[in-house]
């Protein structure tokens, strides 16, 4: 008697391998984020700003908020970053590399005690000219 189940599994094509493997890797990258604080104070309603939202791109790129305010970058896709710097070099008057995320991340930022400009822009697409600054006012 035969089994039915001793047929031979089908050999896959290296290129099915590879668009299999490739497929399951960026399914892997999604997934959720957690907010970097855990404040009971929400920023104001203005103070958020997109992260991603159609492209390489922040949300609005100029955003004013006060001294002392705390302003959300909410991620809209992944393979984002923010960095607080200019010229795609960290560095200014507050300290933030969030590193990479995946959309649904979000990261509260509290602004400095003084004005002035906190520009900041994302590591893997700076040259891509994806870049913002917040105006920091009494």
């Amino acid at each position: 008697m035969q089994s039915r189940f001793n047929n031979p599994v089908p050999a896959i094509s290296p290129r099915v391998w590879l668009l299999a493997s490739t497929a399951l890797l960026l399914l892997s990258c999604g997934g959720g984020g957690s907010s970097s604080s855990t404040s009971s104070n929400p920023p104001p309603a203005g103070n958020v700003i997109s992260v991603g939202s159609g492209g390489f791109l922040f949300s609005p790129a100029n955003l004013t908020a006060k001294v002392g305010s705390k302003v959300t970058f909410s991620w809209a896709a992944g393979g984002h970053s923010v960095v607080v710097g200019t010229a795609c070099t960290p560095g200014g008057p507050i300290t933030l590399d969030t590193g990479i995320h995946s959309a649904g991340f979000s990261a509260d930022v509290t602004m400095p005690n003084v004005p002035g400009d906190v520009p900041f822009y994302c590591q893997p697409h700076c040259g891509l000219g994806m870049t913002g600054v917040i105006h920091v006012t009494q």
